[in-house]
């Protein structure tokens, strides 16, 4: 220890032994001589006054070296004024901090089902998946402040951006971004790919809190069909009915490059899928391949009709548990009680020995011929009708 001990020794826990007073005891003045009549003459003892102000000036180094510490330990960013404040009581107002902030992504869908779109996939984060061309709701919150508003924008990485050339998509924002204000805002990117969202926000206290740019994941997402929210189901059924009325040509003058006829598609499952010899689309591999190819090249042709659609599918495994319950496990009896063959989806033929669609949208649907749009089936009824494989 260097703090006095008793008697004002240093470095004494009890009662020191006396020794001959030192050069360096004379320095420090802290040891008590021999013979004191003989130092005396070489330090004079020390005035009360003295004492008092050395004390003193042991007192602020000390303080001066703690706020040296603290100021070392502590963030500069808490205590250092703020450019355009002059007083600390302004800069706590006005400090900044990027921890504790964070945002949701929000759609027609959210909390409709019971685990959220993209969870089981480890590549896109919770709360940070968009839908291309769907309003989504984006809000702000912070694990330890109010927010008063806050300052959104969204720019898409250019790596990720789309060409018009090969599909229907360019860029997903406009050039430069896109700004809202508030708390929790409304916005829609119009392309897949990933987008990077800047966020600054005000507490109700005065702080400002940022984030990191945060990259989200803009995806299309296949639902069920009767998962689909009731407009984009009527939108599905709108546009795959217009698929059948207009050829590949009408339509294409109509909405561009990426549309192709329903015709068009069954002649192509038709080469691919009905030869006697081999199916190139189901069997082996082919269906990873060369059928989400058609699958693909159809839904790119339902969104120039309706952008913000994709491929919906059939869980038939609902259907199939009903019949097991109601109908002996006869599967065939699914197109007679499967609300998917009824009038507000396909439309049903029960009771029509033809099997012909007796109501809904596609009643009296007649089944295409070889036209010359088509006219490369090698695979079609014997008076020309395409048919099944």
């Amino acid at each position: 220890s260097f703090g006095r001990g008793n008697h004002g020794r240093v470095g004494c826990a009890g009662p020191c032994t006396p020794r001959r007073t030192s050069a360096m005891a004379r320095d420090y003045g802290s040891m008590p001589p021999a013979n004191p009549e003989e130092v005396e003459q070489v330090i004079p003892r020390r005035s009360g006054l003295r004492a008092v102000v050395g004390r003193v000036g042991y007192a602020l180094l000390s303080v001066g070296a703690f706020v040296v510490v603290v100021n070392n330990v502590a963030p500069r960013a808490k205590t250092s004024l703020v450019e355009g404040t002059t007083t600390l009581v302004e800069t706590m107002k006005t400090k900044s901090t990027t921890s504790g902030l964070d945002f949701a992504a929000t759609n027609e869908y959210s909390g409709t089902t019971a685990q959220p779109a993209g969870s089981a996939y480890p590549f896109i984060k919770k709360g940070k998946l968009v839908e291309p061309m769907r309003q989504t709701t984006f809000t702000a919150t912070h694990e330890t402040y109010e927010l008063e508003t806050c300052s959104w924008k969204i720019n898409q990485e250019v790596s990720s951006q789309s060409s018009k050339t090969d599909t229907p998509w360019g860029a997903g924002v406009p050039e430069g971004g896109l700004t809202m204000t508030g708390v929790e805002v409304v916005m829609m990117v119009e392309s897949p790919g990933e987008y990077q969202i800047t966020l600054s926000c005000e507490t109700t206290d005065g702080t400002t809190v940022e984030n990191e740019a945060e990259t989200v994941a803009s995806l299309f997402v296949r639902r069920e069909l009767r998962s689909m929210s009731m407009s984009d189901r009527h939108a599905y059924l709108d546009a795959f009915k217009i698929m059948t009325e207009l050829s590949t040509t009408e339509g294409q003058s109509t909405y561009g490059s990426t549309y192709s006829s329903l015709d068009t598609f069954v002649a192509l499952h038709l080469n691919t899928a009905g030869a006697r010899s081999h199916d190139k689309i189901h069997d082996g591999m082919g269906v990873v391949t060369q059928h989400v190819a058609i699958t693909q090249a159809f839904e790119a042709s339902l969104q120039s009709i309706a952008p913000q659609l994709t491929v919906p599918y059939w869980d038939y495994t609902r259907d199939s548990a009903t019949t097991k319950e109601t109908q002996m496990g006869l599967d065939s009896k699914i197109f007679q009680i499967s609300e998917l063959w009824s009038s507000d989806f396909f439309g049903s033929s029960v009771g029509d020995d033809e099997h012909t669609i007796l109501n809904g949208r596609f009643a009296f649907q007649k089944v295409g011929m070889v036209t010359d749009e088509t006219a490369g089936s090698i695979l079609h009824g014997p008076y020309g009708y395409l048919r099944a494989p």
